[in-house]
């Protein structure tokens, strides 16, 4: 019977595992699915000359974005079409440069309308303040708002460094969890401690992000 219940445990511990692993590489792999079906739908519309405009595009973006349950910025997708078609994807010379063409004229437009959109809101903030204070020629506040600046970023910054550290161990720890789950079953073990386990999976992520 405490065979049996070890045995089950282990299940349950490797299907979490599974779920976290599964989970990780769906989420990565939907992104790059969305985007490049946003690519082929764009490629696909210039080439029967149905793009007029930014209205056109976004049609296809909202789209994509319903589909694949994501969030692209119109500019940042824009420029890595713009990388897209570069490397050959399309082949009509006419097509590429008048896409081209007007994909720029998109960016530049988005970015004089709403100049720092792909900033988060608070970097967003402080660099329109500075924008702002250079063109009222404020010495003084610009110093100010580049201080403030500074700070965010750095915070910024440390919260990235962390998050990357977890993406890189989620998916060898997860892998860890799997095998130790399946060898544990497999040898039905006595009195194992499979809250301790898990514990020992969350300090080696906290202690690898403190590195």
């Amino acid at each position: 019977m405490e065979n049996i219940v070890n045995l089950s445990a282990s299940l349950l511990a490797l299907i979490s595992s599974c779920s976290l692993l599964v989970m990780f590489i769906r989420d990565k792999a939907k992104r790059k699915s969305g985007k490049d079906m946003f690519f082929k739908l764009l490629k696909n519309n210039f080439e029967h000359n149905f793009i007029n405009d930014r209205e056109d595009i976004l049609v296809l973006l909202n789209s994509v974005n319903r589909e694949f349950d994501c969030t692209y910025s119109l500019i940042s997708v824009l420029e890595d079409y713009i990388v897209y078609i570069s490397k050959g994807e399309t082949k009509n010379d006419n097509i590429v440069k008048y896409s081209y063409k007007m994909i720029k004229d998109i960016i530049n437009e988005e970015n004089q309308e709403k100049p720092f959109s792909n900033v988060p809101d608070q970097e967003k903030r402080i660099l329109r303040n500075i924008n702002e204070n250079i063109m009222n020629n404020q010495i003084e506040l610009i110093k100010f708002n580049l201080q403030e600046l500074s700070y965010v970023i750095t915070t910024r910054n440390k919260t990235y460094e962390k998050a990357d550290k977890i993406n890189k161990w989620s998916l060898p720890v997860a892998i860890i969890g799997i095998i130790v789950a399946i060898i544990f079953g497999l040898m039905g073990l006595k009195n194992i401690d499979y809250n301790k386990i898990e514990e020992i999976n969350k300090k080696l992520i906290e202690n690898t992000i403190r590195r």
